[in-house]
């Protein structure tokens, strides 16, 4: 199961070593399975392909008729491309998680194998030499922080947030890109997309412009949180450990676009002074 080889994964590379404790997560990842062929000559197990034993010995228990040969059962199951509101026809790259409809301005996304109504809208200013990004705008509760820590958690991260005065909960907004990058340049435009904490009021409608695909689930997003946070924390002593043992659970989260005046080399947005090389999305199919 996809499940089982990522958490074998996270082992492989984890850095919980010796005491040393980490904030890690995999964004983005991607799972396949592989089929190779083998065979068996005087009891030993053979790669087909290169032609070398894989063992110097078979094990005692290894039985080759528990691996016959048959068809997996994967059926293929489709899901019509049509808006559940109004029943207009959806667009999106072939490559996009989330559908859009225009004639209603709604947004969709693959759950539960249905289609499932998301919040979307966008940040006005856009023009004909505009590409408007997706980002997750995430609201989030922070439980399991010691009280006398979230002043200091606050302050040293340098983001608004809404202390609980009854409960041991600090509430803030992340903004994660909606889309694959890199991962320095994933969590440097997190930071500053969340820092920033855009105001203006979003239109709730799609933006008439060009928008880049929606390749990044909001699951994975919110994976992404606690390394988002822990990069604004100058202090990496105590709040750093409080951070670690702090359990993140969203509330809510929308799908806001945000315009890019597209240059010669980057990508800029000039009233957050955020700028993104042209190659980093280019590349990022390859992710």
């Amino acid at each position: 199961m996809p499940a089982d080889i990522i958490n074998s994964t996270r082992k492989l590379f984890s850095l919980q070593r010796e005491g040393n404790r980490q904030i890690q997560s995999f964004i983005g990842e991607t799972t396949s399975i592989i089929y190779a062929p083998f065979h068996v000559i005087d009891n030993n197990l053979y790669d087909s392909i290169l032609g070398i034993p894989v063992f110097s010995r078979l094990p005692d228990d290894f039985d080759m008729g528990n691996y016959t040969a048959e068809k997996p059962d994967w059926p293929i199951a489709f899901i019509p491309a049509l808006c559940p509101e109004c029943g207009w026809d959806l667009a999106g790259e072939r490559d996009s998680m989330v559908l859009l409809c225009r004639n209603c301005d709604s947004a969709w996304h693959h759950r539960n194998k249905r289609l499932e109504k998301i919040g979307m809208g966008y940040i006005p200013g856009g023009s004909d030499n505009h590409l408007f990004l997706p980002f997750w705008m995430i609201r989030t509760g922070i439980f399991g922080i010691d009280p006398g820590a979230y002043a200091d958690l606050v302050k040293s991260a340098g983001l608004p947030a809404v202390v609980q005065e009854f409960s041991n909960e600090v509430k803030f907004i992340f903004r994660i890109p909606a889309f694959k990058i890199r991962a320095h340049h994933f969590l440097r435009i997190a930071k500053q997309m969340t820092f920033v904490q855009p105001l203006d009021e979003v239109t709730e409608k799609v933006p008439d412009g060009t928008m880049h695909s929606v390749t990044l689930p909001v699951t994975e997003a919110i994976e992404s949180i606690k390394i988002v946070m822990a990069g604004f924390i100058k202090s990496k002593n105590d709040l750093f450990s409080a951070l670690i043992d702090a359990v993140i659970i969203p509330e809510n989260f929308n799908l806001v676009y945000v315009p890019f005046r597209t240059g010669h080399h980057d990508l800029i947005n000039e009233k957050y002074n955020i700028a993104l090389n042209n190659n980093i999305l280019s590349t990022a199919c390859n992710l």
